[in-house]
């Protein structure tokens, strides 16, 4: 199944991923290809606007992981911005038992527990509002 393909599951997806999924079905030109580059130099041609480009990354993240949303962990090492969330970023890629799941609350009690501070909890609350985004 080519990304076109799949991406027609969120069609009536009320989120980003959503709007790129029925930006998809009105372009004809869209390509119909698993080429990761061919898609994206696409959406650059059409001047594709930031949050597109953001929504395709996450869309093509699912597509490649079999529609599995990869755990916040991972998002923030590979995917997030890193100017904005870099020292928290380094923190939780450092710390091996830092959970690796989708559990809001899990993650920032062990934040807590481990005495975190208000900055890194703000940072952890802003990244986690942007992964579900």
């Amino acid at each position: 199944m080519t990304f076109k393909q799949w991406l027609k599951q969120y069609v009536n997806d009320d989120s980003p991923i959503g709007d790129l999924a029925r930006d998809n079905e009105l372009d004809p030109y869209f390509p119909n290809t698993n080429s990761y580059n061919k898609m994206y130099d696409y959406l650059l041609s059409q001047n594709a606007s930031y949050l597109c480009l953001q929504s395709f990354e996450k869309a093509w993240h699912l597509y490649k992981n079999g529609g599995i949303k990869m755990s916040f962990k991972n998002w923030l090492v590979n995917s997030s911005d890193y100017s904005k969330y870099g020292w928290l970023t380094v923190d939780i890629e450092n710390d091996k038992t830092f959970p690796n799941t989708n559990n809001y609350f899990e993650m920032f009690n062990y934040l807590v527990k481990n005495n975190a501070g208000e900055m890194s909890k703000r940072l952890f609350k802003e990244a986690w509002e942007e992964y579900n985004n």
